[in-house]
């Protein structure tokens, strides 16, 4: 019962810490690109509704969700930063074909032209 217990108050304050990450990436977004909250996360509900966030946003949740994503975003990135010529070519000739693939919990995931 006590280890339970433990258990429990951990998994709390992971979800805490994971919640104040969250608010200070949006409050960081809103003064980096000097707009309010509501142009960097948007809900609507009803019939069509969802939750919609700004592309940074958005890209830290999903790497948040998969690893695998969070690995290839990494690998890019650090790529691109240490001026990889070949990394441009590898994106045109994806770009060419009109489509980027991407591997989720298993499960292929293709996505058209952005």
């Amino acid at each position: 019962m006590k280890h339970e217990y433990r258990r429990r108050k951990r998994t709390k304050l992971a979800a805490q810490k994971e919640a104040q990450y969250g608010k200070e990436l949006v409050d960081f977004a809103t003064l980096s690109l000097n707009v309010t909250k509501h142009h960097i996360i948007k809900t609507a509900r009803g019939k069509g509704g969802g939750t919609y966030a700004h592309k940074n946003v958005a890209l830290a949740y999903a790497k948040y969700l998969s690893p695998e994503l969070h690995m290839q975003v990494n690998d890019v990135y650090l790529r691109a930063a240490s001026g990889d010529v070949a990394l441009a070519e590898q994106i045109f000739d994806k770009a060419k074909i009109g489509v980027f693939r991407h591997s989720y919990k298993g499960r292929n995931v293709t996505q058209s032209r952005l």
